[in-house]
């Protein structure tokens, strides 16, 4: 939730008062200090800047997401779920992008690894059949097409699906 920058400074802060507290021999208070700059540590290397670049991908801010996402150095770190997100987000950009092979491999691996909503899953696949469709590969686009109509979605994506459809059928 926090970038890399806020939260190295947490970090140091939070080692700062640690040390001041056992200075003071007041063990308690600075190993609790201890406690959240290692809790900094973890969330570091395991949500990284996922979740804001997922913020600014939804407001559209395709060039903020994707600098959030470059912040994160070693991916194959993070938690299931956030490795799931980044990957969610590197395949929208990649689509805003018009880099349908960048776009469809993202997905697949966004899809593999387990988003959350059926909805984020619907969004996905419809990103894949996009994907595959300005690839020129036309039955596997039909086939991701399939997929999300089995998913329970929101209307505003029925209504992308509809016009994804149209467009394939259309071919």
């Amino acid at each position: 939730m926090f970038t890399p920058t806020t939260r190295i400074f947490l970090i140091v802060l939070n080692l700062s008062f640690a040390s001041f507290y056992f200075f003071q021999d007041k063990i308690g208070l600075g190993s609790g200090f201890l406690v959240a700059a290692a809790l900094f540590v973890y969330g570091y290397f395991k949500d990284g800047t996922v979740y804001l670049a997922f913020k600014h991908l939804k407001k559209q801010q395709f060039d903020k997401a994707e600098q959030l996402l470059a912040k994160i150095k070693n991916p194959d770190l993070l938690a299931k779920s956030q490795k799931a997100y980044y990957h969610f987000s590197k395949g929208i950009i990649a689509a805003h992008r018009a880099q349908w092979s960048d776009c469809l491999s993202e997905l697949q691996l966004a899809t593999t690894n387990g988003l959350r909503t059926e909805n984020d899953k619907s969004i996905a696949l419809l990103g894949m059949a996009e994907a595959a469709f300005e690839l020129d590969q036309i039955p596997t686009a039909k086939a991701y097409l399939e997929q999300a109509k089995k998913l329970k979605i929101k209307p505003l994506v029925k209504q992308e699906l509809k016009g994804i459809e149209d467009k394939i059928n259309s071919a």
